[in-house]
């Protein structure tokens, strides 16, 4: 017959091995952790280098370049925007990460210190036959936006008006190698938790994804049938940008972004919004 000591053991020992992983943001198991992008869309040319909590995450992100999804600790963390070169801070966010939430965070405007935009990602699923899309105005000076898709077909390519812009998968950036300590900071301006609207038709249509969207605004998600379209980006009627056909597959998340200005031009960044 087992003592009285056995079983006190055995309790200690699934104490010990339900106590382990859990708790606050000190851990570092996979319950623990929350994902962040950050895009420079500054329109001053800078390279930027981005530290979480002091810590290098990202380096050597080129103007219009989005990085990729990389895991952050549940909490709150301060995400530093620092100049490639030099070192200079030019942005600073303090934001509060939740577990598994992906976020992005866009350096927007020029100069020191840029404007922030903080977006949350949808990453639920969504149906094979469908996508989700969503627009971002990380533009200062092209005032309040339109977007909207436009119904195309592949082959008929060669017969659209207007000069394409081009869309953009983000491309990985290198290696972090240095770490930076941030000096200054900015609170940020838009926190948007996701929303989803069906717009759904019998096969692809033209989708209004945003009106009047402001400058660091960020529209709700709306879902539409797969197919091809063009991203056509408007303000006061006229047409700021313009992609060719572009195929959106089912089950895409998406974030189209307008960075640039209306005086030096416009661009329009095509996110895959899923990590």
């Amino acid at each position: 017959m087992k003592n009285k000591f056995f079983y006190i053991g055995l309790f200690l020992a699934a104490l010990g091995i339900w106590s382990c992983g859990g708790g606050g943001g000190g851990g570092t198991g996979a319950g623990n952790q929350s994902v962040l992008r950050v895009v420079n869309a500054s329109t001053d040319a800078s390279v930027l280098d981005v530290t979480v909590d002091g810590e290098l995450l990202f380096t050597g992100l080129m103007p219009g370049q989005a990085s990729i999804f990389e895991s952050v600790k549940v909490g709150a963390h301060l995400v530093s925007f620092n100049q490639n070169v030099g070192g200079q801070v030019v942005l600073e966010v303090e934001n509060e990460f939740a577990y598994v939430i992906p976020y992005t965070i866009i350096a927007v405007g020029a100069g020191n210190p840029l404007a922030p935009i903080v977006a949350v990602n949808d990453r639920s699923d969504t149906a094979a036959s469908q996508f989700r899309i969503r627009a971002i105005n990380a533009s200062a000076s092209s005032g309040a936006i339109d977007v909207r898709l436009e119904a195309g077909i592949v082959g008929r390519e060669s017969t659209s008006t207007g000069t394409p812009t081009e869309s953009l998968t983000p491309p990985p950036l290198m290696t972090p190698v240095a770490l930076i300590t941030p000096t200054i900071g900015v609170t940020p301006t838009v926190a948007v938790t996701p929303t989803i609207v069906s717009t759904i038709s019998a096969e692809p249509s033209n989708l209004v994804v945003a009106n009047n969207l402001e400058f660091q605004g960020v529209s709700d998600y709306v879902s539409n049938l797969k197919g091809d379209y063009r991203i056509i980006i408007e303000s006061n009627g006229t047409v700021l940008a313009k992609t060719g056909v572009i195929s959106f597959s089912g089950g895409q998340i998406n974030s189209i972004v307008l960075i640039g200005t209306s005086s030096a031009g416009v661009e329009i960044l095509r996110l895959d919004d899923k990590p």
